[in-house]
């Protein structure tokens, strides 16, 4: 599941994802801090299954697949689901993975959890 990643997430900006890899050198220190994305809107939840992460912006959810393959040129998005208003306010999106791998996104303006089925590309 995504806890077995050694990528963490850094920080988010309004316009881009950052990351930082611990190479397993026992150091328990950033090795490489990485910007994988930028040009998002408010990037916020983030969650990692299957070698893909999984971004949550204000108004939509984006996969980008095989990232630990290669950071330095990671491929172009697949939007999951672009139907979440744009404003700001709306607020972020929480993400985690079920035992049944379905991709579960919070809607604080909804107040509810969505379940999105979710199969690796394959």
């Amino acid at each position: 599941m995504d806890t077995a990643c050694p990528l963490k997430p850094l920080s988010f900006t309004s316009i881009e994802l950052r990351l930082k890899r611990n190479l397993e050198d026992g150091d328990q220190q950033a090795d490489q801090v990485i910007t994988v994305a930028s040009g998002l809107n408010e990037p916020n939840g983030v969650a990692f299954y299957e070698d893909a992460l999984f971004v949550a912006e204000i108004n939509r959810i984006l996969r980008y697949d095989n990232t630990e393959a290669d950071l330095q040129n990671v491929a172009a998005p697949v939007v999951i689901n672009q139907e979440y208003p744009a404003e700001s306010w709306h607020g972020w999106k929480y993400l985690r993975f079920g035992p049944d791998g379905s991709l579960l996104v919070s809607d604080d303006t909804g107040n509810a959890i969505y379940r999105i089925s979710y199969q690796a590309p394959s």
